[in-house]
């Protein structure tokens, strides 16, 4: 911290005052404040004597120390930056899952004809797969194609890989042409998970649903036990043709109880000893707590379905980042200072919420790792530099 943020506080004014006298962007000041750190334009000496002239023009006094005024107050220089302030974690997804964009500035300045964070994955390649990921998408391929049906969840929270892993999952069954058949309600649109707050999905709706898609344009029966019984023949008769299915419910989160339980019956649907179809719920960590072993309601399904999480990329990081700027043509060397990443993983980490709740949860997930680094490429071309600790600290300052 320069003596100079000490003096604008001494004297009442705002940095912000001071940055529109300077014609700067308040990151820009704030950077130079805080750690030091000059843009490469004006030069460092013509914008001191410019910073000069703008005290003297906000308070008349022309006594200002210029030997002690721009250096770093000496106990800071000695000390780390203090810890950036934590939010709880209810405050983290408005902050972090909100859509961030780079502005036209910054792709000028870096010269990015393609955006590395924002509609990026356009085909397989564009995918990342950490060794975790990978291992899940295996096992819901394999729910896929293996003679033996499974039951899956797969959990995690906003923005952690979710609906990228059954995206490459419907690509990989369209481009390698495999003769499967995927189930998606699509009464999922809204759904909640009780009629008081909106519309649930119904066992019905997701027996209408496996007619509709392994049977399209055959009559769906009215009443239900001719429904069930409709499902369980369509489903023996393209099995018997060759075909695979698979029941997949996005935001599995929301599904009621009820519909949880008649999961379980749709599971056990058999061809002799054959089980027909398998099952893969998509959740947040909500329906990790639903499926709980000790929720005497939905133990049943509980026994029958493997649970997996989708965990933070804390020992992805890199790898992630330099796979998403390799995918753009660029270097993530270009962009990145090596201590960009720790900071990184600092600003992504947050206090747990609720009453009684300790420790931090890490919020290092694609989405919010995505929405970081664009800030932080926005805030570093308003200043000239690459991103490193002092920029992401910015960006974080600023949430």
């Amino acid at each position: 911290m320069l003596k100079l943020k000490l003096e604008l506080k001494r004297l009442e004014i705002p940095q912000d005052a001071l940055a529109q006298r300077l014609d700067l962007s308040g990151a820009t000041i704030a950077q130079i404040l805080n750690h030091n750190l000059w843009p490469k334009q004006p030069h460092k000496k013509e914008l001191q004597e410019k910073i000069l002239h703008a005290l003297y023009a906000l308070t008349g006094l022309t006594d200002f120390d210029t030997q002690t005024l721009f250096k770093e107050v000496a106990s800071a220089a000695r000390q780390p930056h203090p810890p950036i302030e934590t939010p709880p974690e209810t405050e983290v997804k408005a902050m972090l899952l909100r859509r961030a964009q780079l502005n036209q500035e910054t792709r000028k300045a870096f010269k990015l004809f393609k955006d590395p964070f924002h509609n990026e994955i356009q085909e397989a390649a564009d995918v990342f797969m950490s060794a975790e990921l990978a291992y899940v998408f295996e096992s819901m391929w394999q729910a896929l194609q293996s003679r033996q049906t499974d039951f899956l969840a797969i959990v995690g929270e906003s923005g952690s890989g979710k609906t990228t892993l059954r995206d490459e999952l419907l690509d990989r069954i369209k481009r390698e042409q495999h003769k499967v058949h995927v189930i998606e309600p699509q009464s999922i649109a809204g759904m909640e998970s009780n009629d008081n707050t909106g519309k649930t999905l119904k066992a019905a709706s997701v027996a209408q649903a496996i007619v509709h898609t392994v049977a399209p344009g055959q009559p769906i029966r009215q009443s239900q036990e001719a429904l069930y019984r409709q499902v369980k023949a369509v489903l023996i008769e393209s099995a018997r043709s060759g075909f695979r299915h698979a029941l997949v419910i996005d935001e599995a989160h929301c599904l009621p109880t009820a519909t949880l339980k008649h999961l379980k019956r749709f599971y056990e649907f058999k061809d002799g000893h054959q089980n027909l179809m398998s099952i893969i719920l998509i959740g947040q960590p909500e329906l990790a707590k639903r499926l709980d072993e000790r929720n005497p309601e939905v133990r049943e399904v509980t026994q029958r379905c493997w649970l997996a999480h989708l965990e933070p990329l804390d020992t992805s990081l890199e790898g992630y980042v330099k796979h998403k700027f390799a995918r753009a043509g660029l270097n993530a060397a270009d962009f990145l200072e090596a201590d960009a990443y720790p900071a990184i993983r600092e600003a992504l980490l947050f206090r747990r919420a609720g009453k009684g709740a300790t420790g931090h949860i890490s919020y290092l997930y694609p989405l919010a790792i995505n929405n970081l680094l664009t800030e932080a490429l926005n805030y570093a071309a308003k200043i000239g530099m690459k991103i490193d600790v002092g920029v992401i600290k910015g960006v974080r300052e600023e949430l």
